[in-house]
């Protein structure tokens, strides 16, 4: 995912999404670029790494390191929901790194990530209703995570 501006404030999306014209937040987050054409590139491997703000640079635009927004209409940005939903691992990693270096994959994706996926993908083939109160328990829940991460963890880096 990108950050798109959107009026005073930026948003995240897909890149997939992203038209002709969009102004996509640069690195430093204090402007934009607008995208003037798009080109598709395809290219064996894959490199997504974690980070503590949820975030990297690529190409001097601010990019999401979480990669794929799994549904349109939620009550708060998928941004913040992966960043949420990884906070329970960002504490487990900063108490005691040799769990994570010896983390394991199913299919090139982390076990932390790999069945929360599914079921956010499954989720996202639910009704309104249901994705809404789900979203709504996520957001409780995940968010007492980051909440304590931020207190607790990462205190000096203030709340993101």
């Amino acid at each position: 995912m990108v950050f798109v501006q959107d009026g005073s404030f930026s948003k995240s999306v897909p890149a997939s999404a992203v038209n002709v014209g969009d102004k996509l937040v640069v690195a430093n987050g204090d402007g934009v670029t607008e995208v003037r054409k798009i080109k598709r590139v395809t290219r064996r491997g894959a490199f997504a790494p974690f980070t503590k703000t949820g975030t990297i640079v690529v190409s001097d635009v601010l990019a999401s390191n979480y990669v794929w927004s799994l549904m349109d209409e939620s009550p708060v940005s998928m941004q913040w929901m992966a960043h949420a939903f990884n906070a329970p691992h960002r504490m487990v990693c900063a108490l005691n790194f040799e769990i994570c270096e010896n983390e394991t994959y199913i299919n090139g994706i982390s076990n932390w990530v790999y069945d929360p996926l599914r079921l956010g993908r499954w989720l996202a083939q639910q009704n309104a209703a249901v994705k809404f109160s789900a979203c709504i328990a996520f957001i409780f829940f995940f968010g007492i995570f980051s909440f304590v991460e931020q207190m607790i963890v990462s205190p000096s880096e203030g709340l993101v």
